[in-house]
């Protein structure tokens, strides 16, 4: 039996883990990896079974099995492949008939996007440089053939591949953004002009309808998350443009949001992943502006906000860099708040929360699906999970918070912080890091080195 065949009859059970209902999160990462692998040298097998996936579903009206297409997202695919796949799902999705098929498809189209480039940035980056007609001609077509929803729920669904649809085509891009000043507008790239449009109104905040305004939310997150990906020297590219559009709202929206208003996104519709994406994505294309900064630092600002702190500080330090990505340096002036609010979590966790003293505004259950909470009891867990983060971070670039240090004292009371953490139960999951004596010397260490 040759390899071929071996991977043919290894992918049915490989979806079996990659289902999104799986409830092993650590499985499907495993699954996610040995594809990626398998992909490398068996494309073609790999390809073919989401080819027949797609002729398959082209025979169902509602619900069916689609485990098939979540082999998408994690396939090892450089930019010819990328092509491929999305000219394959051009020609197949006027035969597509289920509303559900076609928002799963959506989805893993955009999340196979952000894989190419994750894997292959220097691609990317050179597509910016020198638009590619083959990859334009099938996001084009894609793109209009996504326009088959009417409902403000379904449309927003599918904002998110949209918009890196128009990314992957500078040219259709440049000429979209040079009708603003008034320059004329092909008619095939009206409705795309259009959707844009819409979405720069629905980010405002504003805006009434709630469904369009999370959908803008997340579309522009992912844009500014893509301009990224473009060196920084390169300011007149068009993505630049259309993000300076949209920053400011999106900005507003997720991080400031006017006095006595209601959060945009709230209960299960909360995406934490969403709020670091957008933090480190500002960080990295304006780097010195601190107004984000300053919102998740603020001691009274929601607990929320000190969770999406600590996580999107620990991906700038260990996500693999772009050379043009600042580095997490340009953080350190800040040490002195960060480890305020290290002292700060410490003691609202050893101290319990008396009921008197416990915040009235919801924070974050952080266990398996982030969810919104009120309770005493989940709360203090909630900012366990925060405290746990922020000792990955130390763990991570104890310089982040030895920076401008001026006493030794302090580090040499890490081990009595430890010994409390321990006594309040704080223990990391089975795949992460222990607090270990090793650890909190390497610090010490630091801090003496520093103060000499």
């Amino acid at each position: 039996m040759d390899e071929a065949m071996y991977v043919k009859l290894l992918l049915p059970e490989i979806c079996k883990f990659l289902n999104p209902t799986a409830d092993n999160p650590q499985l499907k990462s495993l699954a996610s990896e040995v594809l990626f692998a398998l992909s490398l040298n068996n494309f073609t097998a790999v390809f073919n079974k989401i080819s027949a996936k797609l002729v398959a579903l082209a025979q169902v009206e509602e619900i069916a099995d689609m485990s098939d297409l979540e082999l998408i997202q994690h396939m090892n695919m450089d930019l010819s492949r990328l092509t491929k796949l999305l000219n394959e799902v051009v020609s197949k999705f006027k035969m597509l008939k289920s509303r559900p098929v076609i928002i799963t498809l959506s989805q893993n189209l955009e999340k196979a996007i952000w894989n190419w480039m994750d894997n292959y940035p220097h691609e990317f980056t050179e597509l910016h440089k020198q638009p590619n007609d083959e990859l334009q001609d099938c996001c084009d077509k894609l793109f209009d053939h996504l326009i088959v929803f009417e409902s403000s729920r379904r449309r927003v669904q599918i904002w998110p591949l949209q918009m890196m649809l128009l990314i992957l085509c500078p040219k259709i891009l440049e000429e979209i953004n040079n009708a603003e000043t008034g320059a004329p507008c092909s008619p095939n790239f009206l409705k795309k002009k259009s959707f844009i449009d819409e979405v720069k109104k629905a980010i405002n905040h504003h805006n009434s309808n709630r469904q369009l305004t999370e959908g803008a939310a997340v579309t522009c997150v992912r844009l500014c998350k893509a301009s990224s990906y473009i060196p920084i020297t390169d300011r007149l590219n068009v993505v630049f443009t259309l993000v300076q559009s949209v920053i400011g709202d999106l900005k507003t929206l997720l991080f400031t949001p006017p006095a006595n208003s209601k959060a945009i996104f709230k209960g299960p519709s909360l995406d934490y992943d969403l709020y670091i994406d957008c933090f480190v994505s500002i960080f990295r294309i304006t780097p010195h502006n601190n107004d984000v900064l300053k919102v998740c630092l603020n001691s009274s600002s929601s607990p929320m906000y000190h969770y999406v702190l600590v996580n999107a500080l620990h991906r700038i330090i260990t996500q693999p860099r772009l050379s043009w990505w600042p580095s997490i340096c340009l953080i350190y002036p800040k040490a002195g708040e960060l480890r305020n609010m290290f002292q700060e979590t410490v003691n609202k966790v050893t101290q319990g929360f008396s009921s008197h003293s416990c915040p009235k505004q919801m924070v974050p259950k952080l266990t398996g699906a982030l969810k919104l909470t009120k309770t005493t009891d989940e709360t203090l867990t909630s900012y366990k999970y925060i405290l746990l983060w922020l000792v990955k971070l130390i763990h991570a670039d104890p310089h982040l918070m030895l920076h401008l240090y001026s006493s030794v004292q302090d580090a040499y009371n890490l081990p009595k912080i430890v010994k409390e953490i321990e006594n309040i139960g704080l223990k990391a999951q089975p795949s992460e890091e222990e607090i270990t004596n090793s650890q909190i010397n390497t610090w010490t260490r630091n801090t003496q080195s520093r103060n000499g």
